[in-house]
């Protein structure tokens, strides 16, 4: 159940037209889910082979990710290739060329600029292995 409201607020971070209303209303029910999800017991304690912990990780880290495109959809005030939003129709590349970052201790999301530098590695000559 938790699983499927997941992908149901999945759906609207992804779709093509972002609307600022609806982005803060799927963080909000993430958040929700993240909270009830931190409430659920695992009541299997075996080591081997216990599919509902590995359930419970995944989902963790199915939140984890989801609360980091919310965030990141959030944040990124600008309309550019297949993310667009409503409220920000433009391009901004004085501000927004860059790589979005989550932070997972402070639950926000910065940004790093994009290196357009070459990079040149040097040619190495092949050899023989020897062990």
């Amino acid at each position: 159940m938790k699983l499927h409201q997941l992908a149901v607020q999945l759906y609207t971070v992804r779709d093509f037209v972002r609307q600022p209303t609806e982005l803060a209303a799927t963080l909000r029910k993430i958040r929700e889910i993240a909270a009830r999800v931190e409430r659920t017991e695992i009541r299997d304690l075996s080591q081997v082979f216990n599919t509902a912990r590995v359930e419970a990780l995944e989902l963790d880290n199915l939140l984890e990710t989801a609360e980091a495109t919310a965030l990141s959809a959030q944040a990124r005030t600008e309309s550019r290739g297949a993310h667009s939003r409503e409220d920000y129709p433009d391009r901004d590349d004085e501000n927004w060329l860059a790589h979005s970052l989550f932070n997972t201790e402070t639950r926000t999301v910065g940004k790093r600029a994009v290196n357009f530098a070459p990079k040149q590695v040097k040619a190495f000559q092949p050899k023989a292995r020897t062990y």
